[in-house]
This record gives C-alpha cells, sequence and structure tokens, in this order.
C-alpha cells in the first residue's frame, strides 16, 4: 500500500476542490494546457485514488 497524506481536513466534493495535482484522471485528453472536464466539476472521478483513513491517535 502506497500512502499519500495531504493536508486536507476533509475530503473533497468534486475534482476542482482537490489539491492532487498529480492526478491525471479528470482532465480532458490531448489538451496542452490541464483542463478539468465538465463532468468532474461536480462530482469526483469514480477512479480517484483518495481514499479516507479513520484519524490516528498519536502517542509518544
Amino acid at each position: 500500500m502506497i500512502v499519500y497524506i495531504t493536508e486536507m481536513v476533509e475530503m473533497p466534493a468534486n475534482c476542482v476542490d482537490c489539491v492532487m495535482e498529480e492526478c491525471v484522471l479528470p482532465l480532458k485528453a490531448r489538451v496542452y494546457t490541464p483542463t478539468i472536464k465538465k463532468r468532474y466539476v461536480s462530482r469526483r472521478h469514480p477512479d480517484c485514488p483518495l481514499r479516507e483513513l479513520p484519524a490516528q491517535v498519536e502517542t509518544r
């Protein structure tokens, strides 16, 4: 398992609100400037790699 830790407080409602710039799933193909497809302006991509993990208690 590979985990990517973000500074997001909650799961984004759509791809526009997401801060993961590495994700190319919602982008139009063969376009020079990255442009999000219209359908992902109001929802997340079905194959979105983000998964919510339960909060972990820090022990020191």
